[in-house]
């Protein structure tokens, strides 16, 4: 294979994986702001007893 297609091949993994750690660091964010919110509800029905 020539250096023009690692090249492409090596941007293209690349492009993959920066768009897999995007698409995973956003679902746990999601997730964490889920658990939060989760807490604070507990807390709020503990507080209105």
């Amino acid at each position: 294979m020539s250096l023009l297609t690692h090249a492409l091949t090596f941007l293209g993994g690349a492009v993959l994986g920066a768009g897999a750690l995007y698409l995973y660091i956003q679902y746990t964010m999601y997730s964490q702001i889920g658990k939060v919110e989760e807490q604070m509800d507990a807390l709020r029905e503990l507080q209105q007893e």
